[in-house]
């Protein structure tokens, strides 16, 4: 599989084309995928976890939104499978 940039029309890759390569990548690759660390609030883990792009999701406190935040990250997490 071939790795490239993921652009759009602005020239800046959005939430929404960040989570299809990762679900991409997660498809052909047999090693488990990590990732949350740069994404903002519940929303954007969500996309993650329908499109099945992470096998372990790791939430950055301060970017996620705060403890609650991530609390309910960690509930949607579970609710997918997602450790």
């Amino acid at each position: 599989m071939r790795i490239t940039r993921v652009e759009t029309d602005e020239g800046v890759a959005g939430a929404s084309s960040i989570g299809y390569g990762l679900a991409r990548l997660s498809a052909a690759l047999d090693v488990p995928i990590a990732s949350g660390e740069n994404n903002f609030g519940k929303r954007q883990f969500r996309e993650l976890f329908e499109r099945r792009a992470v096998d372990v999701v790791q939430p950055d406190l301060r970017r996620a939104g705060g403890v609650t935040e991530c609390l309910e990250i960690g509930l949607m997490a579970d609710a997918f499978g997602v450790p």
